[in-house]
């Protein structure tokens, strides 16, 4: 991790608490009791915590997770679209195997975001409970 503030430390901290991603603007509620005024204080926290690879932003969310895993540069993740879990997997397939297909067409990668959306065991089991027997 890149050299830390209070302000990255208070970000990372409720990041990893929260069993969801959260957008900028939950962080500052979360955070407002810790003297935390105003976004720029959250957006600047989160870019060093981006640029040391200790949070991710979900680009499809416009949110952001801490990351789960030591060392990813390309993250992937499973976003339930019923209970706005974001759960960060080990990448299933080689990345590699991407640059060499966007190398095939001339296109050179400097990031990939990798989001899979669908819905979680814990939804989906709610969902079972809860429909008609017949």
């Amino acid at each position: 991790m890149a050299r830390t503030t209070r302000n990255t430390d208070l970000v990372l901290e409720k990041l990893r608490a929260s069993d969801r991603a959260l957008t900028a603007y939950q962080l500052l509620d979360r955070l407002r009791d810790e003297g935390l005024s105003g976004p720029p204080s959250i957006y600047r926290a989160l870019a060093r915590l981006i640029e040391s690879g200790d949070v991710h932003r979900i680009e499809s969310l416009n949110a952001f997770a801490a990351c789960g895993h030591s060392a990813c540069t390309s993250p992937v993740f499973a976003l339930c679209v019923e209970g706005d879990r974001a759960i960060e997997l080990v990448p299933p397939m080689r990345l590699e195997d991407i640059d060499l297909g966007a190398g095939a067409v001339n296109f050179e990668v400097s990031r990939a975001v990798i989001e899979l959306q669908g819905i979680c065991e814990t939804c989906r089991r709610a969902h079972e409970e809860n429909a008609p027997q017949p």
